[in-house]
């Protein structure tokens, strides 16, 4: 029994010692203040992410749109032939499609790490 009391005396010690003192009275609240204000911006981004979504759907709807209307289209722009307007058309959707579409992505996996 005098063993224990003994290993539970040293242990009590060693936990004196590994006591952890602040450096700064206030610096718990400093370091969550920190962490929240870090926080915010990121819980910010939730509405403008939906409102992206919806523009994304929006502009691709609108795009598919005049894709059909310019397949139907059979007079000259510009001195342009119909073909050759679809065909810079067709490259320029694909482009911002994709563009716009990595950046969507992107914002929806930065929305879903924060929620």
């Amino acid at each position: 029994m005098s063993t224990f009391r003994s290993d539970n005396k040293a242990f009590s010690q060693l936990m004196q010692k590994g006591k952890l003192e602040m450096p700064f009275s206030d610096f718990e609240e400093t370091v969550m203040c920190r962490i929240q204000n870090e926080v915010e911006p990121d819980k910010k981004i939730v509405r403008p992410s939906k409102i992206s979504f919806l523009f994304f759907i929006l502009g691709t709807t609108l795009g598919l749109v005049l894709n059909s209307f310019l397949q139907n289209y059979h007079q000259f722009i510009f001195g342009m032939s119909p073909q050759n307007i679809l065909l810079l058309f067709q490259v320029g959707f694909v482009l911002v499609f994709l563009i716009q579409l990595d950046g969507f992505l992107r914002l929806y996996v930065k929305r879903r790490r924060i929620a």
